[in-house]
Formats: C-alpha cells, structure tokens, sequence
C-alpha cells in the first residue's frame, strides 16, 4: 500500500489500509468487510482505569461434622473455628452437620476444636 493507510493499526506488521486507500500499483481500496471499523478521524477516546475490587470477606469456610460410622451429619455439637489471625467463632453445628462460616479478607488456615460434649444428637 502507498498511501492513505491508517499507520498505527497494523495487521500482520502491516499498516491498515481503508477505504481510499492507495495501492503500490494505483489502485484504490473500493470496499472492505462490513463488520470491521477503522477510523483515522476524531481523537479516540480516553482511558479510565477501571475502580479497585473491593475483595474484603470474599474468603469464608465452614466445616461439616459427620459421624464416622453411618456417615450421618452431627447436630449439636459445640465447636470453635480458629483462624491463622486470631479470629475466633464458637457455636453448634445445625441439623445439616455445619458450623457457621468464618470469613476473612485473606485466605488462611482455619483450625476446627470440637468442645467436650456433654451429648450429641445424630440426625
């Protein structure tokens, strides 16, 4: 291509050639694909970075306490999930065998401590 290329979009290390375009040779570009649009005119537009992800509480875990044997879920069992950071949640499983879930703004180990029973109730 000789001239009216667009010289900052390049396909294949090539510059651009559009509508109007001129050939090595003289001719000129008459027509092209209906679905691509390339412009010299106008400024373009600006960028704007995109806002932070805001990813605070995103990492949350919960235990489900099982029994051994029949592979039943435990209700009523008292616990305390302690996270690497400190975090403390005492509670008692559901009927569903879970514990709440401990959420944090990172991921980090989660340790179960199930507390002396005094019964529990298999489901």
């Amino acid at each position: 291509m000789a001239g009216a290329v667009i010289p900052n979009v390049l396909i294949n290390g090539k510059p651009a050639a559009v509508v109007g375009s001129v050939g090595s040779h003289g001719n000129v570009v008459i027509g092209g694909s209906g679905t691509v649009i390339i412009g010299a005119s106008g400024g373009g537009a600006s960028f704007v970075s995109p806002a932070p992800v805001d990813i605070k509480g995103v990492f949350d875990e919960f235990f489900v306490l099982l029994d051994q044997d029949s592979g039943a879920p435990l209700s009523g069992v008292s616990y305390v999930l302690r996270s690497a950071s400190g975090k403390e949640i005492h509670g008692t499983t559901g009927v569903d065998g879970r514990t709440d879930k401990l959420r944090s703004s990172s991921g980090e180990a989660v340790e179960l401590v199930i507390a002396e029973q005094s019964e529990v109730v298999i489901a």
